[in-house]
């Protein structure tokens, strides 16, 4: 069956070169899903949560910002 799955990808290599974006997007996602499936393989699912700060870290985080900027303004200015 995987030989099957190449044989199509090889096929829409060779027609998908007329197709907008959006169609190749589509075709592609396609055959990847079913040489997956063909192949008894499972899909890698990557996901990533990002923790967004609180105003009030955000806050902090500014103010250790600016104390750093002035340490480093002292510094250059001590040059």
């Amino acid at each position: 069956m995987a030989d099957v799955a190449e044989i199509g990808a090889e096929r829409i290599e060779e027609i998908i070169g007329n197709a907008s974006l959006h169609e190749t997007t589509i075709a592609i996602g396609v055959a990847t899903d079913k040489v997956i499936a063909l192949t008894n393989q499972t899909p890698s699912i990557n996901i990533v949560s990002i923790p967004m700060p609180s105003t009030e870290e955000r806050a902090e985080m500014c103010a250790i910002d600016r104390k750093l900027d002035a340490i480093v303004a002292k510094l250059r200015n001590a040059h």
